[in-house]
């Protein structure tokens, strides 16, 4: 790797490639502004010399992403029976549209298909628990909302309100989601009301569980505007050489979008994203300029993902709609971070979770660096980047990142700051980290053995439900 990965992954290659991504020009590649676009046309461009392949279905690299923005309500109320609940003190708003409106609100357990069996909710609102009686766990609870909308809507429901409880997150849930925010479409009727109430004491829980009856519902929202955001991934494939290993896949992936245009600081409005994460989506560049010419036994799918900061949307909406069937990708590589403060090594991050660590360790050594581990698992940085939407999924995922000892003042100068930009950056170093990414995937795409879950990882159950049984 040593002497291919010094004469075709240049210094100079990757500051050219990230200055034009994190220039000015590009007013930080915020989501549905021209910026993006021309991002996304240039990754596009480059996957295109390289001779990558269009995945069938796509115009020039381009996998349409179906986002829209969501502004926040300017008032809610929804009363059922006698209990009065106030928007983000005691519910919030997942999807839905200004109404005010008063009907039935139809009891259905969890919301899942066997549980709809004898009602009838046809023109009516559904009351449902909060997951599907197997998991407390919030994210998993959020991640079902799409699939409980579609089966409520193919029923005919106009809406459900979900009764959840989040071990004291709720605040900080309810802040967030009173903001515009911007979020993946649901299938089917988007005007759909999705609703979530909190029910920290378990009372409400109790009270659905003991009633069982149709209640009288009333929901007054105003003020509550959508409309659809322009948004693309950028994927290309590279075809693998081995008879029958080509058809099993590795992604490699990196967001390339970053936070646009904000409040400005010393004067600079402009988060122009150099180290995050135009320096990434270089690394997913290069990484794919290397495979080119060395070959690989097994496909790689490039993967430039868009929305990541907005909450991994351009990445959650692949691993649901692939351009390739996830049981035949083995692995997904993933690249991100905010920066380095130590030019020593790369970090993986919350390593141990899969069996590729050893493959990634070598290439990393091969590199000149060494690799270290999670420099803050408090802060849970693997569920927050794009690796998280294959691993929810059961894809084993990596993250790894330029060397990083901890939130040191070094990172939070540049982490979602203007101040982020390239002339600070050292590309030498930025050089062995993106040759230590591209060989990691070299040595997975040529290992015969495949990578899967360590034994009891929270993905692991997910990985033998996706491939049916461990490899």
């Amino acid at each position: 790797m040593t002497n291919m990965g010094d004469k075709l992954i240049l210094p100079s290659e990757i500051k050219k490639e990230v200055t034009y991504l994190a220039s000015d020009a590009l007013k930080g590649r915020g989501m549905g502004t021209p910026g993006i676009q021309k991002a996304a046309e240039y990754i596009a461009g480059q996957f295109k010399s390289l001779g990558l392949q269009n995945p069938q279905g796509l115009d020039d690299y381009l996998q349409p992403v179906g986002l829209i923005s969501m502004s926040a309500p300017s008032s809610a109320t929804i009363t059922v029976d006698s209990l009065k609940w106030n928007l983000n003190d005691n519910f919030i708003i997942l999807n839905g549209e200004s109404l005010n409106t008063e009907n039935k609100l139809v009891f259905a357990n969890y919301g899942m298909e066997d549980d709809y069996k004898g009602l009838d909710v046809k023109g009516k609102y559904v009351l449902v628990l909060a997951g599907n009686g197997k998991t407390n766990d919030t994210r998993e609870i959020f991640e079902m909302w799409p699939d409980k909308q579609v089966i409520a809507d193919k029923h005919g429901a106009l809406g459900l309100v979900e009764i959840i409880k989040t071990s004291g997150a709720w605040r900080r849930i309810s802040y967030y989601m009173a903001m515009d925010r911007i979020r993946t479409k649901v299938a089917g009727n988007d005007s759909f009301i999705y609703i979530w109430v909190d029910d920290e004491s378990g009372n409400l829980k109790q009270w659905a569980l003991d009633s069982r009856n149709d209640h009288a519902i009333s929901i007054s929202i105003n003020g509550l505007v959508k409309k659809d955001i322009p948004a693309w991934n950028v994927v290309g494939i590279l075809p693998g050489k081995d008879p029958i290993l080509k058809y099993q896949y590795i992604i490699a992936s990196a967001h390339y979008d970053h936070l646009g245009v904000g409040v400005p600081v010393n004067g600079d409005s402009i988060y122009n994203g150099a180290r995050d994460n135009a320096m990434g989506t270089s690394a997913l560049i290069q990484a794919a300029k290397f495979l080119a010419g060395t070959g690989t036994r097994r496909s790689v799918i490039f993967l430039a993902c868009t929305g990541e900061e907005e909450g991994m949307l351009g990445s959650q909406w692949y691993a649901s709609h692939p351009l390739v069937p996830l049981r035949q990708t083995i692995f997904n590589m993933n690249t991100d971070g905010a920066g380095y403060d130590d030019t020593t090594k790369i970090t993986i991050i919350d390593p141990g979770r899969t069996t590729a660590d050893d493959l990634i360790g070598k290439a990393v050594a091969a590199a000149g660096l060494q690799a270290g581990g999670d420099p803050a698992p408090e802060q849970h940085f693997y569920n927050r980047s794009d690796n998280v939407s294959f691993a929810g999924k059961g894809v084993p995922a990596m993250n790894i990142s330029p060397g990083v000892t901890g939130l040191s003042p070094e990172i939070m100068k540049y982490y979602h700051q203007p101040d982020d930009e390239v002339d600070s950056i050292d590309f030498y170093y930025v050089a062995k980290y993106v040759r230590a990414f591209a060989y990691s995937l070299k040595l997975l795409a040529d290992e015969t053995k495949n990578p899967f879950w360590v034994n009891g990882d929270q993905y692991e159950k997910a990985g033998i439900t996706l491939y049916g049984r461990r490899p």
